[in-house]
């Protein structure tokens, strides 16, 4: 006979396969439906008690970002448990470091994975207020062909005062305060293991693990995550370097905005929680680095780009050295403030929201307009529903392109991109 799960409700579906499990629960197939089942093992009644408060506080709330593999109904039979969104084709995060995946997983994906990490708990903390308080590479799940990212175990989320955090984190993850015992995890310890987890998707080494911690016993190791961490790039203080003679990236392959925001987390919040840098800061500086990223010949995996010297068309390669020319950058120009940005273009860039419409929020979901190029020349698509308008410099009519329509963007032309657009056009070095 099938083993059935009951919901508050009173409703009854078939458990189907069971797709995992660990210390607290068992994941099932909700049937053959699109959904799965938590359930968790039996605890002491208070422990249930407080985790079924938990679940029924999340269910209430709704996800505050579809990257979130969100609680939806409550189980009560057989055991304490609820239903969630069925999550395949992902793989931990902690995997992008393994051999295979440094080989084929682009900067340009990294960059776009930290992204989306960065925006779910941007939302998670300031529009929800919550607190994951357990950060894990293996709770944050990746797709590595298109940079989505799911993030599961949120049963374990701090909801405000009424309804404290029942784990500290993860080891290695957990911000010092944490690890030395002298706080409990909240947002500005997310802030941590979120930027621990930025650093190592891009660098492949640890933020606080140097050389001497890694030839040391685990005790010293203790200490150098929790009141003696000490940043390995720290500008003045050398005691806890590390020379990549057990791998990594070099940090001068990052921009110096990225490298700046690693420094102020890790050096003047380190210790001091609320000097931590937010997720907004966050994410514009991973847009700004996604706008200078080139393709590098002979690059693979995840030294495909470098870093482009802004608005010229040629550069050197922060990887291998050799110079990359025809650098080809777009212009765009917000109308009544004149503030400007630029981005390298190459066959296929999707330009989202916050290229297109003033004052958009940042964002790298939805396309408004493509960017393709041919033998001589790139022209620019409308991806959107909008109708754009088109200027040249000999003083005609702006002329429509409608959806789906493209323009040559050559010089002297420039799109705008319909109501409350910005105007973009190639910029000239």
């Amino acid at each position: 006979m099938t083993e059935e799960v009951t919901t508050t409700h009173g409703e009854r579906f078939p458990l189907g396969e069971r797709l995992g499990e660990g210390g607290q629960a068992e994941v099932f197939r909700l049937g053959d439906s699109p959904k799965a089942v938590k359930l968790y093992r039996s605890f002491a009644q208070s422990h249930l008690d407080l985790q079924r408060a938990r679940l029924k506080a999340l269910i209430s709330t709704p996800s505050p970002s579809p990257d979130f593999v969100w609680p939806e109904v409550l189980i009560e039979a057989p055991r304490l448990g609820y239903v969630m969104p069925l999550v395949s084709g992902f793989i931990p995060l902690h995997a992008l470091n393994k051999v295979e995946h440094l080989k084929r997983v682009d900067l340009r994906t990294r960059l776009q994975i930290c992204y989306r990490l960065v925006e779910a708990f941007s939302r998670l903390h300031q529009r929800a207020g919550f607190a994951y308080c357990d950060l894990s590479d293996m709770n944050i799940l990746v797709r590595p062909e298109t940079g989505e990212v799911k993030i599961i175990d949120v049963d374990n989320l701090s909801v405000g005062d009424m309804l404290p955090p029942v784990v500290d984190g993860t080891y290695r993850l957990m911000a010092p305060e944490i690890q030395s015992g002298d706080h409990r995890p909240d947002i500005a310890s997310d802030l941590h293991s979120l930027a621990v987890l930025v650093f190592q998707t891009l660098l492949v080494h640890h933020p606080l693990i140097g050389d001497a911690v890694h030839d040391g016993d685990p005790a010293a190791e203790q200490d150098a995550l929790g009141r003696k961490a000490v940043y390995v790039h720290h500008p003045t203080d050398a005691s806890n370097r590390y020379t990549f003679k057990y791998g990594g990236v070099q940090l001068n392959t990052l921009p110096a905005g990225l490298r700046n925001l690693f420094e102020e987390t890790f050096v003047r919040g380190l210790h001091h929680p609320e000097r931590r840098v937010r997720e907004n800061r966050w994410k514009r500086e991973l847009i700004s680095t996604l706008d200078q990223l080139v393709a590098c010949p002979r690059g693979e995996g995840i030294q495909a780009q470098t870093i482009a010297e802004p608005c010229r068309s040629t550069t050197e390669c922060r990887w291998c050295g050799r110079q990359i020319t025809h650098v080809a950058w777009v212009r765009f120009e917000s109308p009544g403030t004149g503030s400007e940005s630029f981005k390298t273009v190459c066959d296929g860039t999707r330009l989202t929201g916050h290229y297109c419409k003033t004052a958009q929020e940042l964002d790298l979901t939805k396309e408004w307009a493509r960017i393709e190029r041919y033998d001589d020349f790139y022209a620019l698509k409308n991806m959107s529903s909008e109708e754009f308008s088109v200027y040249t410099d000999d003083g005609r009519a702006p002329r429509p392109l409608p959806p789906g329509k493209s323009v040559k963007l050559l010089r002297g032309v420039r799109v705008c991109f319909g109501a409350h657009g910005n105007i973009a056009a190639l910029a000239t070095s």
